[in-house]
C-alpha cells in the first residue's frame, strides 16, 4: 500500500516533494476544507512554452471518497515528472503524452 497514495497524510508530502523538486514545472493552489485539510490543485506544465502551443489534460477525482482516482492521478503525475512509475518503474513519457 506504500505505494497507494490516497490518503491526504500521504498525498500532501509528496505534492509538496514534487513542488521541492521541479520547482519550474510544479505550481500549487490550494483550499482548506472544512475539517482542515488541504485540497490541491496541481498544474503541471513547462513555462517555457507558449500556452498558444500546449496541450491540456484536466484530472481530477470526482467521488472524495473513493481512492482509485486519487491514486491514479498522483502515479500519472509522478510519471510526467520522473520518468518512473510510483513503484520506480521506468515508463516512455512520451506515450504517455502522445
Amino acid at each position: 500500500m506504500k505505494y497507494w497514495l490516497a490518503k491526504p497524510h500521504q498525498t500532501e508530502p509528496q505534492i509538496l516533494k514534487w513542488r521541492g523538486s521541479y520547482p519550474d514545472f510544479v505550481e500549487l493552489d490550494s483550499l482548506k476544507q472544512y475539517i482542515g485539510l488541504k485540497a490541491y490543485s496541481i498544474t503541471i506544465t513547462d513555462k517555457s512554452i507558449s500556452p498558444d502551443n500546449k496541450s491540456r489534460l484536466l484530472a481530477a477525482v470526482p467521488h472524495a471518497h473513493e481512492p482509485a482516482g486519487t491514486v491514479a492521478c498522483m502515479n500519472f503525475i509522478h510519471q510526467i515528472l520522473t520518468g518512473q512509475h510510483l513503484v520506480g518503474i521506468r515508463v516512455s513519457v512520451e506515450l504517455l503524452l502522445e
